[in-house]
């Protein structure tokens, strides 16, 4: 970990934490670096269940990292703590970066997701009825859920009835992906060069037909797409 002024106003928890655990390193204030880490750990944690973005994990996944090297000499029981929270944040950014905000509400698990807390309600839904209605195992569930809610899809809060369930609900942007309709793809405009009896000529059609080529004389015919500004003509 590197020293940095205590003096200075931290710009985010995490910064400050990790200048905390490199003061205690630097001092070797063994028990201040563990007290240090506790506080890191529960935080860490409550991020990593939250509606985090991949961004802000990223800086935690770093500082688990930092405490992993930092407590290796003092400590190897945490230090193999911290290195197991670091790969546990490094996947939840991966699964997150794999599913983008502008993708995830199409994606067949997503849908069925949200199908089924649309067909229970929209409002508080229990993970076992939403299971039972999507269809889905336990692991592609609670495997869809973060993304879902990191994306603000869905929000899932804590269940009064089960200390280890959460309550599910529809967000504006959740009910919005499953009636949005996507718009028919416009089809592309196409040059095609084609050469015949030495001339070449060009013509724009939507798209080419194979039945316009001259079925005499010598050509040869190429395609790309057409200019963007010659296409919006066509």
């Amino acid at each position: 970990m590197s020293h940095l002024h205590l003096g200075e106003k931290p710009r985010s928890r995490v910064e400050g934490l990790r200048r905390i655990a490199a003061y205690m390193l630097e001092r070797r204030d063994f028990r201040g670096l563990a007290i240090a880490y506790d506080h890191f750990l529960t935080e860490a944690r409550a991020t990593l269940n939250s509606a985090a973005r991949a961004a802000d994990l990223a800086d935690w996944q770093r500082l688990a990292l930092d405490f992993e090297v930092g407590l290796e000499d003092v400590d190897r029981d945490l230090s193999a703590d911290a290195r197991r929270l670091a790969a546990e944040l490094y996947a939840a950014i991966s699964m997150l970066e794999r599913n983008p905000a502008d993708q995830i509400g199409s994606r067949p698990t997503a849908r069925k997701v949200l199908e089924a807390l649309a067909a229970l309600g929209g409002v508080n839904c229990s993970l076992s009825n939403v299971r039972q209605h999507s269809g889905l195992g336990q692991t592609h569930l609670s495997n869809i859920l973060k993304p879902l809610t990191a994306h603000g899809f869905i929000t899932a809060d804590a269940d009064p009835a089960d200390a280890r369930g959460r309550r599910l609900s529809l967000t504006s942007l959740g009910r919005a992906a499953l009636v949005r309709e996507e718009a028919p793809e416009r089809p592309k405009a196409f040059q095609d060069h084609i050469h015949v009896g030495g001339q070449k000529h060009v013509g724009f059609r939507r798209p080419l037909n194979a039945s316009s080529i001259p079925t005499s004389g010598r050509y040869t015919c190429s395609i790309r797409p057409a200019p963007r500004s010659l296409a919006s003509q066509g």
